[in-house]
């Protein structure tokens, strides 16, 4: 009962406050979370190589937390001029890490989703998730790609996923 009381006179003052400040013209600045600056990776128009698109994700305390951000912005896509790598009909289920710096990330994959890719769609795909996460979260060094919460040996039919993969520029430009 008392807890309630002690939220409800905060609650009060908190009001009363803005009151205040609202009768003599003072307008409180907006809470500024911080912000840190990733790269994304993404395919270039023409389907051939992976490019970056800058982009502002939450400061996170902990790196499930940014990697969750930098994720869930690989699968919404980019802003400009570049086209999703990772194949509709995906979407996270979970993530973890390892104390040997390997991040597991656990896709869902919807029953109508398309995974017949070719071998170059299927390489910028899976560099796309690797190389977002290693090269702009220093825990983690490579990453292991799960579907539907069991190891997969191929998103559809030609990378190699039996092992945790590590970044691979030769794919960026």
């Amino acid at each position: 009962m008392t807890m309630g009381i002690c939220r409800f006179h905060h609650f009060r003052f908190f009001c009363v406050l803005i009151a205040f400040f609202s009768i003599w013209g003072f307008v409180p600045a907006p809470f500024v979370f911080a912000q840190k600056t990733v790269n994304l990776y993404f395919l270039d128009p023409s389907d051939t190589h992976l490019t970056a698109e800058t982009r502002q994700i939450p400061e996170a305390e902990r790196i499930e937390q940014s990697a969750r951000a930098i994720l869930e912005a690989l699968l919404t896509g980019p802003r400009k001029g570049l086209v999703r790598a990772i194949p509709e009909g995906l979407s996270l289920r979970t993530l973890f890490f390892t104390e040997e710096k390997i991040a597991y990330v656990d896709f869902q994959k919807s029953p109508d989703s398309r995974m017949e890719r070719g071998v170059l769609s299927e390489w910028l795909a899976v560099y796309s998730i690797v190389n977002s996460l290693v090269l702009n979260i220093p825990e983690i060094e490579s990453v292991q790609i799960l579907i539907d919460g069991r190891e997969v040996t191929t998103l559809s039919g030609h990378i190699d996923l039996t092992d945790p993969v590590k970044a691979n520029m030769l794919l960026v430009r």
